[in-house]
């Protein structure tokens, strides 16, 4: 007689035929038996929704993780392998630039060193908070470096003075080597 053609209610035990020898009697199991063959993990079984969720839920932890550690690695300045809590050389660059635009208006009265100096010193100073936040935001820093070197090395050039425009432009030559060595490390980096 067939299950089907039973009609008394499915028993708890779970009739299980060995496949492997088919002369072999049926043997009974109950549910709990049968249970304990798997590992917890396959026990419980969740709704479609519910995966969905956790699948979401890990995804978001992984995203959040993968950002958390960028964040970390991706903050830290340094100085002769030293960490710094933040960009001692493009603040102290951008300081020269506007103490040099400030020296030149007193020593001989010019305003447009005076607004020429605290204009890229104040630029250069957003520049190093930007790369003291994320050292790979160097682009303000880099193009006003570059922009300053260029005009100060053309004064300097014509009138043969070291002090101010011949510094400047030396400090300057220095900045745009070290961010252009920083933008070939990044792209090298992003190759691999």
């Amino acid at each position: 007689m067939s299950p089907k053609e039973n009609n008394d209610p499915i028993s708890p035990n779970i009739s299980c035929i060995n496949s492997e020898d088919p002369m072999s009697e049926p043997r009974n199991e109950s549910f709990e038996a049968v249970l304990a063959h798997f590992p917890p993990e396959q026990q419980e079984t969740a709704s479609p929704q519910e995966t969905s969720n956790q699948d979401k839920n890990t995804n978001q932890q992984e995203i959040a993780m993968n950002t958390s550690s960028t964040a970390v690695t991706s903050n830290t300045n340094t100085l002769f392998g030293l960490e710094m809590p933040f960009d001692v050389l493009s603040a102290g660059y951008a300081a020269i630039v506007a103490a040099g635009g400030l020296i030149g208006y007193l020593k001989a009265g010019s305003i447009p060193s005076l607004v020429a100096g605290l204009s890229f010193g104040s630029v250069l100073g957003v520049g190093a908070y930007m790369t003291s936040v994320n050292p790979e935001n160097y682009y303000l820093s880099l193009g006003t470096s570059a922009v300053l070197g260029s005009f100060m090395g053309y004064r300097f050039i014509n009138s043969g003075k070291f002090m101010p425009p011949g510094l400047i432009a030396l400090l300057s030559i220095g900045m745009v080597a070290r961010f252009s060595v920083r933008a070939f490390t990044q792209i090298k980096s992003h190759n691999k």
